[in-house]
């Protein structure tokens, strides 16, 4: 009888498929944040290298980009339709200052904070995307109470000035109570309206404005509170590290 012919040996280890029972057991890998829970780094360390970069850059390109915006809006100036770009226009006045700065900080820092809390991509950055709209719409539509405005008077209809942002306007009563114009409207007196303020005891016209030096205060308050947001939400990111990794470990 002939030996049998021994089958060659693989030399080295063996390639097995994975356990997927010893997977089930111990759990899924560790996901970044609990590697950098095991680093000897503090979270506050972790979260600043992490998010500097992209805070960095988001600054010197919106920098960047707003010097562009401007000179773009500079060169306009005496083409026809120029008069309708205006300073404080809702697709101008937040892409030509500081203020964008500061919303793109708190991006960045609402974006981080969704993805700690949530964990999940699309999910987090729909929530992100959410905060984000809310603020800005809400800053959008409250941003002529960020500063004081104006206050003109005089005895006939008074005409605005070139740069004037036009909040309202009526007419005061000698004691100086405001009377405003759309409190006639739908009235037997409307064809009238200033017949309507006079019956109501109107005597002085009035025109609440910002002008066109308001645009850095109100920037400057706008930029303010938008960092004052990104720094709330920098410092609740901290926060749930650390709650996540006394819970964790």
């Amino acid at each position: 009888m002939g030996r049998r012919r021994a089958e060659p040996r693989a030399l080295g280890p063996r390639h097995r498929r994975p356990d997927r029972r010893n997977a089930a057991a111990h759990g899924p890998r560790p996901y970044p944040l609990r590697l950098a829970w095991a680093q000897s780094v503090s979270p506050a360390h972790w979260f600043a290298a992490r998010l500097a970069v992209p805070a960095a850059l988001a600054v010197v390109g919106l920098t960047v980009l707003i010097g562009v915006y401007r000179w773009g809006l500079w060169t306009l100036r005496g083409y026809p339709y120029s008069h309708l770009t205006t300073w404080y226009g809702s697709g101008i006045f937040p892409g030509t200052g500081p203020a964008v700065l500061g919303f793109a900080l708190l991006a960045v820092a609402v974006g981080a904070l969704s993805a700690v809390l949530v964990r999940r991509t699309a999910l987090s950055m729909s929530v992100a995307a959410v905060v984000l709209a809310t603020v800005g719409l809400g800053l959008g539509k409250r941003r002529y109470e960020l500063w004081p405005h104006v206050l003109r008077q005089g005895e006939g209809p008074l005409s605005l000035r070139y740069g004037d942002w036009h909040l309202d306007s009526g007419m005061l009563t000698a004691s100086g109570r405001k009377l405003y114009w759309q409190d006639c409207f739908g009235t037997d007196m409307a064809g009238s309206a200033e017949a309507c303020m006079r019956a109501r005891g109107g005597v002085l016209h009035f025109t609440e404005v910002h002008p066109a030096s308001r645009y850095w205060p109100l920037q400057l308050v706008e930029t303010g509170i938008l960092l004052a947001l990104a720094a709330l939400a920098a410092l609740a990111v901290l926060a749930a590290f650390r709650v996540l990794r006394r819970l964790h470990g």
